[in-house]
């Protein structure tokens, strides 16, 4: 296993980590299904002998000589992969700016000239809405019309992809060069964004909602708290452990100048309950 393919169980494993953490600090008895998805994630790390010493060497040599009970074993090992992510993220933003390789894409035409492949439609708020897999085939359901409403009613900027998934997936790495993403990033700083929700829908969630923000790094907590309050105050019930985002989220936030997050909705939930949720997380920013 490469570290590629380590990096998202290590997210992944740290949202496991907090859940279990807070259940122990509530005096509760840890899910074990949450217990079972940890050891499966640890397992995989171990695999990746890199990977797993670069985690180890995170952790305080005190702290591997001594014996500490099961909640600060719980807490230092979150920190370590904290420390971990950090690193991770910072050759994540060497790569960015193009420390790592050299440029080999120029973008030689004015955008205005494929403005086919995407449809933007400006807003009055900070927000921009994006939906990188509005359109058929294989789009996400419900997800155009649903960010439409949002849009509508909030005031937030939105961008919708006007070509399917299969030609051009714009959540994607590959993608940075295509005109809906250079747009997008004009938009960001010409309008002068201060967060990106980035909107997908799934059949295959356990929840209403899933979060992605790669363990917290794309948004600030102040920000994810508003949005788990409207969540919660709309009967929407969410998780933030199931997934970490794409590149969107990743590529277009930038702290402290602007923030994204993915959000993840089940084809099941109740629709209007969601929008609704998403009307008001908009409104408060």
């Amino acid at each position: 296993m490469s570290n590629i393919e380590t990096f998202p169980e290590l997210i992944k494993l740290h949202g496991l980590l907090s859940v279990i953490e807070d259940d122990l600090a509530d005096g509760r008895a840890p899910d074990e299904r949450i217990l079972k998805r940890a050891i499966k994630r640890i397992r995989k790390i171990r695999k990746d002998e890199n990977m797993s010493l670069l985690l180890t060497s995170s952790i305080p040599l005190s702290f591997l000589l001594e014996d500490e009970g099961s909640e600060a074993a719980l807490k230092e090992m979150r920190k370590a992969i904290e420390r971990t992510i950090i690193m991770s993220k910072f050759r994540g933003i060497r790569s960015k700016i193009g420390l790592n390789r050299p440029t080999r894409y120029v973008m030689t035409y004015p955008i205005e000239k494929a403005a086919k492949a995407f449809e933007f439609i400006e807003g009055i708020k900070p927000v921009v809405l994006t939906a990188p897999h509005s359109s058929p085939p294989l789009q996400d359901k419900k997800i155009t019309a649903i960010a439409r409403e949002i849009a509508r009613i909030s005031g937030a900027h939105l961008l919708l992809s006007k070509v399917s998934r299969i030609f051009v997936d714009y959540n994607r790495y590959s993608s940075r060069i295509y005109p809906a993403r250079v747009f997008l990033e004009r938009v960001i700083l010409e309008k002068r964004i201060k967060g990106i929700i980035d909107l997908h829908s799934s059949n295959r969630l356990e929840y209403d909602v899933e979060i992605g923000c790669f363990s917290g790094q794309t948004i600030p907590r102040s920000v994810l708290k508003t949005l788990e309050e409207c969540l919660k105050s709309n009967g929407v019930k969410y998780t933030k452990e199931g997934r970490f985002g794409g590149d969107i989220v990743w590529f277009h936030s930038i702290l402290p100048d602007a923030w994204g997050v993915q959000v993840e909705i089940s084809t099941n939930a109740r629709e209007n309950r969601v929008v609704k949720a998403l009307i008001n997380f908009v409104e408060r920013l």
